[in-house]
């Protein structure tokens, strides 16, 4: 008896990585030849799964939020699990869908900086180089070349626990704490820091996503449901989120964002996502958390 099979043959494809944007792949089916796994992309709301552990622990990291799911950055910190911990580090690491690899370390550890870009370019701004509880910030900045740091010009004001998306030749910090919320926004071009026009209310242990001329402020201190959405040359309101988020990761692009975790006014697993009009509940982390770094896209991310 004929056969399906036998008629039109069994065709799937391998792939090495998963699809960056696994909206795209909805429908397909692939096999990934390096966790040896039969996979496919369907709608509907998105689960989360445990991936590798870092091989030093980051709290407060920075993280390359344009790098993917299967190409990740994640580097500086608190080298603790909790905030304060014994002092700050300067390890970065490279994720590739399944394990973290340890590269070249920052030339200066801070923690809570900023980070933008992408595994091969990506850069790290301000921080806080916290010793023995100081409240001081650090005005470095720092370019990864995919190997290597290289120090670059400094920011205008520190500040930490901020605001950054963008790539490592166009990119933005805004509010954070300096200490105390801030209202501040600085543009970087690859070279020099700009002062911007300042977001509509100064906030603290905020996170953002997108780019330069597109980009999305989410999640603060006091204003915890707040987003306010920057066009280039200005912010502007947007929907609130539904839950309270401080000190969140955030991740994406202005018109499709996520945002997990916080610690206001409790620790929460709250995970909701953005489609450049509203805020829409989905899918809570399994175990609650704040602190972390986060990047990918609202189909395909790691926090």
């Amino acid at each position: 008896m004929a056969t399906y099979k036998g008629i039109k043959g069994v065709k799937v494809e391998s792939k090495a990585t998963d699809p960056g944007d696994t909206t795209a792949a909805v429908g397909n089916v692939w096999y990934n030849t390096t966790s040896f796994a039969l996979k496919y992309a369907i709608a509907g709301a998105g689960t989360w799964a445990a991936g590798g552990d870092t091989i030093d622990q980051h709290h407060y990291p920075g993280t390359a939020k344009n790098s993917t799911q299967s190409a990740g950055l994640c580097f500086a910190g608190f080298d603790g699990p909790t905030y304060p911990s014994p002092g700050v580090t300067t390890g970065t690491e490279n994720y590739n869908g399944t394990a973290w690899t340890e590269v070249g370390n920052l030339l200066t550890g801070r923690a809570a900086p900023g980070g933008a870009g992408s595994q091969t370019a990506a850069i790290c701004i301000s921080g806080t180089p916290y010793s023995g509880g100081s409240a001081s910030r650090n005005s470095l900045t720092e370019i990864w070349n995919g190997s290597s740091w290289s120090e670059v010009n400094n920011v205008l004001t520190a500040s930490a626990w901020m605001c950054s998306f963008g790539t490592n030749t166009a990119a933005i910090f805004a509010g954070g704490s300096g200490p105390g919320a801030q209202d501040m926004c600085q543009t970087w071009d690859g070279t020099c820091w700009t002062e911007g026009n300042n977001l509509l209310v100064a906030t603290s242990n905020d996170t953002g996503c997108g780019t330069t001329t597109a980009g999305l402020h989410m999640g603060s201190s006091p204003v915890t449901k707040a987003s306010q959405t920057y066009d280039g040359n200005s912010w502007t309101e947007a929907s609130d989120l539904n839950s309270d988020h401080s000190n969140s990761a955030g991740w994406g692009t202005q018109t499709a964002a996520m945002i997990t975790g916080s610690d206001a006014p409790s620790t929460t697993g709250d995970t909701e996502i953005y489609d450049g009009t509203s805020w829409t509940e989905t899918t809570n982390l399994g175990t609650a958390s704040y602190g972390m770094g986060g990047l990918g896209t609202t189909s395909s991310g790691l926090k």
